[in-house]
């Protein structure tokens, strides 16, 4: 496919065509195509609709996740964060073709944050529930009056960071796969 910036329509064969964005700060247009891509992410396409599900019942198990995982984060645990952020971040390093030092430094990033010896994962509360992906993944998401934080994460960490204070969110979406019966942390 090619797609050719437009151009002027000269009324005669002495005119020579002119780009019709000369002058124009930026150039918008939108086209269709298909990407061939050397991987396959599933992630949650075959998940089951959370929705149809008794809602009382899912949010405690929601919740019961997100302090297990908020108890993971806490305790330093490592292997654990590995096994939380693995697949999600393969998922993302894989579709943007990171290199192998990209990658060590987003893992190397995380143990520099948890293992800050001022990093503590806040308390989980003023929060609500909400959908995404047709119903097929869950998250929790802050409703506090902080700018800072309403609609992020719930799992949220805080270090101080030279003089500053900083926060961490651990973007934790859950999804059940088709077959299966207890949340995952979406792939």
């Amino acid at each position: 496919m090619i797609h050719s910036t437009p151009m002027s329509n000269p009324t005669n064969s002495m005119e020579v065509p002119v780009s019709l964005l000369s002058g124009k700060k930026y150039y918008e247009g939108s086209f269709t195509f298909n990407a061939k891509v050397p991987y396959e992410l599933k992630g949650w396409s075959e998940s089951q609709d959370l929705r149809k599900l008794d809602q009382k019942v899912l949010a405690g198990k929601v919740l019961a996740e997100y302090e297990s995982n908020r108890g993971i984060f806490q305790s330093k645990n490592l292997d654990g964060i590995a096994r939380i952020t693995y697949d999600g971040l393969r998922n993302q390093f894989v579709s943007e073709y990171a290199s192998k030092k990209d990658i060590q430094e987003a893992w190397d990033e995380i143990v520099e944050i948890v293992n800050n010896p001022t990093f503590e994962m806040q308390p989980i509360k003023d929060y609500k529930m909400i959908f995404y992906g047709e119903g097929k993944l869950v998250c929790l998401v802050s409703t506090s009056d902080d700018k800072k934080i309403k609609g992020q994460s719930v799992l949220l960490g805080r270090f101080k960071k030279g003089k500053s204070d900083s926060g961490y969110a651990v973007f934790c979406m859950l999804h059940i796969p088709k077959g299966k019966t207890e949340l995952e942390v979406a792939r």
